[in-house]
């Protein structure tokens, strides 16, 4: 597992791709501050990027599930998505998971926050990409940080590794497809 060097969030102004209720729709905003948007307790999970099948199929579709159980054992408010994905991209893929007001979508599109936290990985034919990684954010400071070596494997950063991680002594399945 990756150790993260830097312990805060930078000022970085990036697009996010919000769920609208009253509109019912996934709604693209530009320029938004990293500092305003993780204020409050968040859960910062980066993907290697939209429709890549271990983040849609498996670690997303888990977090979303188990978002409940996130917010009362961890406190956190928001499940903040970060891809290095152009904004259009993010925002079909937003509508796809269909996760609502649960996740917020960060385009980290220059690779600007991925590049920060020292996590970007070269794919042949996909270009620069993010490994999988989580943590938990708060007024802009970075807690409970792990990062995949192979953006292929999906198990330092899937939801059970993290439950347990903050509450080992409850019995949390290897994956949600247990249950």
């Amino acid at each position: 597992m990756l150790r993260i060097s830097a312990r805060q969030i930078p000022s970085l102004d990036l697009p996010v791709v919000k769920y609208d209720s009253f509109e019912d729709l996934y709604q693209l905003s530009f320029a938004q501050n990293t500092l305003k948007l993780f204020k409050s307790k968040s859960l910062l999970l980066g993907i290697p990027g939209a429709f890549f099948p271990s983040s849609q199929h498996k670690l997303v579709p888990e977090y979303i599930k188990y978002f409940n159980e996130l917010k009362a054992l961890c406190g956190v408010s928001r499940i903040f998505l970060l891809s290095v994905n152009d904004p259009y991209v993010l925002q079909t893929f937003a509508e796809e998971i269909d996760a609502e007001d649960k996740v917020t979508y960060v385009s980290d599109f220059k690779a600007e926050l991925t590049n920060h936290f020292k996590v970007g990985n070269e794919l042949k034919g996909a270009g620069l990409r993010s490994k999988a990684f989580r943590c938990i954010v708060e007024a802009g400071t970075i807690t409970h940080w792990a990062c995949e070596e192979d953006w292929k494997v999906t198990s330092a950063t899937r939801v059970y590794s993290f439950l347990r991680e903050v509450s080992p002594y409850l019995p949390y399945p290897n994956t949600v497809y247990d249950n």
